[in-house]
């Protein structure tokens, strides 16, 4: 939210005032509908907004830094948000629920369009990055995809199954085993960018997963 521009018909920002209170408005100009908000992590921040000084998210990527924006990016319908460990309290990790409604390839993209910080150095002899995993049933497919930021028809993908429910487990995905149909790793390209897909193939039903820990290996 950037006060330097105020919302057309209010009043701009005066140097000569005290400003010591906030207050939040929800689907603001529409009358109440019953939906439901949750709200966190009010700060002040530097100049240039969408984070402030917050560093660009990398590899490996555990929810913990305070100082790493761990926005995430979500298609399809897809609806993610940040939470607590369902095992323990003290563990940040994400939530992303698979709605009714949502597409068969809705995913989540981990961080906004301009993927990760540094490069992912995938090659020949090292294919592998591993997710910590907590999903509702076991056998689900879960597609882990990288690609480049600024070609996305450079990229690969493979699949893996869950084999826990309701249990944490660590899924280790091999982009030199690409999932069927898809292109194969290419040493000329550039990975820099990461997308999670659960229950892949599938239709949205409300599942939700949890998800943290991931890395190269």
């Amino acid at each position: 939210f950037d006060f330097s521009a105020p919302a057309a018909g209010t009043s701009a920002w005066n140097a000569a005032y005290n400003y010591d209170k906030a207050s939040i408005f929800f689907d603001f100009g529409n009358a109440g509908d019953g939906r439901t908000y949750y709200f966190d992590d009010v700060k002040f921040v530097s100049s240039g907004g969408g984070g402030g000084s917050l560093s660009q998210i990398n590899l490996p990527v555990t929810f913990e830094n305070a100082t790493v924006d761990y926005t995430v990016s979500d298609f399809g319908s897809n609806m993610t948000v940040a939470a607590k460990d369902p095992v323990s309290s003290s563990n940040n990790v994400k939530m992303t629920t698979k709605p009714a409604g949502a597409q068969s390839w809705a995913g989540t993209t981990i961080g906004t369009a301009l993927g990760f910080a540094t490069v992912i150095p995938v090659t020949a002899s090292r294919s592998k990055m591993s997710v910590r995993v907590y999903s509702p049933s076991a056998g689900l497919v879960i597609k882990l995809k990288i690609e480049d930021h600024n070609d996305p028809t450079h990229s690969v993908e493979t699949d893996v199954k869950s084999t826990l429910a309701n249990q944490w487990e660590i899924l280790v995905f091999d982009f030199s085993t690409p999932a069927a149909g898809t292109a194969a790793w290419n040493a000329g390209f550039t990975y820099d960018k990461a997308s999670i897909f659960f229950d892949f193939g599938k239709a949205g039903s409300g599942l939700i997963f949890y998800w943290d820990d991931v890395k190269f290996l």
